[in-house]
């Protein structure tokens, strides 16, 4: 089993790629983890066509405002497995790259191991 919060840093940019100083920007995080088709159970039928077994289960996420342009964004990565990351601002736009695809193996770093997303580009 993975140990403790998986975490991550979003930082937030101005309209010229400038670090933002301040804080109150809005992000919405969805965080979902992957679960492995049962034994046997490898594809399944669904309306006649054979889909994948696997699901998405929805993981709890804290984000918190630094005040300072950054958003540490912590969510139960305690189960090892695939996660998909889903990142939008406040009008619902997914920010560069998201979602974005995360492995968990068993053991992974406790919490504190904190990595940088890719920064918020205001959409004009």
């Amino acid at each position: 089993m993975a140990r403790a919060l998986q975490t991550f840093v979003i930082t937030a940019v101005d309209g010229r790629g400038q670090p933002r100083r301040t804080g109150g920007d809005v992000f919405h995080v969805k965080v979902d983890r992957r679960t492995a088709p049962a034994a046997g159970d490898a594809a399944a039928t669904k309306g006649g066509a054979k889909t994948d077994a696997a699901e998405l289960l929805p993981v709890a996420v804290a984000v918190r405002d630094a005040h300072d342009g950054t958003y540490a964004v912590s969510y139960d990565g305690t189960q090892a497995g695939a996660y998909i990351i889903s990142v939008t601002d406040a009008n619902g736009q997914p920010l560069p790259r998201s979602p974005f695809h995360v492995t968990i193996k068993p053991g992974a770093a406790r919490r504190g191991a904190a990595r940088r997303v890719h920064p918020l580009r205001p959409r004009h």
